[in-house]
C-alpha cells in the first residue's frame, strides 16, 4: 500500500511518469522499435549534415560568431543582456534578436577549441540530430 502511495504521489507532482512503460521502465522508448526509428533518424540527421563539418565560417558566422564579444568574452552576464549579435538590446544597432541559448553553444564550442569552424560545425550537428 505504501508503494502504491508513493507512486500516484509521484504521478500527482509529475504526470508524465504515468506515460513509463513498465516492461522498459522507459519514458522515451516505449518498444524497441521506437528506439530504432530514434537512432534512424538521429543517424539520417547526422548524414545529411555532415559535409558542412569541414567548412569555413560564412556569411552571417562572421559577425555572429568571429566578431561576436559574446563569445570570445570572458564576461558571461552580457550574452543574457545582448542579442544574437553580441549588441545591447537598448542600442539601436541592435535587431533584437535575443537567442542567449544558441549564443551559448557557440560559447561552449569556443571554450572547446576557440574559433575552428569544425568545433562550431560538429556541436550543430549533434544538436540538430538530437532535435529531431
Amino acid at each position: 500500500m505504501r508503494q502504491r502511495n508513493k507512486q500516484k504521489s509521484k504521478t500527482i507532482i509529475f504526470p508524465f511518469l504515468s506515460q513509463i512503460n513498465p516492461k522498459t521502465n522507459s519514458f522515451f522508448f516505449q518498444s524497441s522499435n521506437d528506439f530504432k526509428s530514434y537512432l534512424f533518424i538521429f543517424l539520417f540527421s547526422v548524414i545529411i549534415y555532415i559535409n558542412s563539418i569541414w567548412g569555413e565560417f560564412v556569411f552571417d558566422d562572421v559577425e555572429a560568431i568571429v566578431n561576436n564579444q559574446d563569445i570570445t568574452d570572458s564576461n558571461l552576464f552580457n550574452l543574457w543582456k545582448n542579442d544574437f549579435w553580441g549588441f545591447p538590446m537598448n542600442n539601436e544597432k541592435s535587431h533584437k534578436s535575443y537567442r542567449p541559448l544558441t549564443v551559448i553553444t557557440f560559447r561552449l564550442s569556443y571554450l572547446l577549441n576557440g574559433l575552428d569552424p569544425y568545433t562550431f560545425h560538429l556541436i550543430n550537428i549533434l544538436l540538430h540530430a538530437i532535435n529531431r
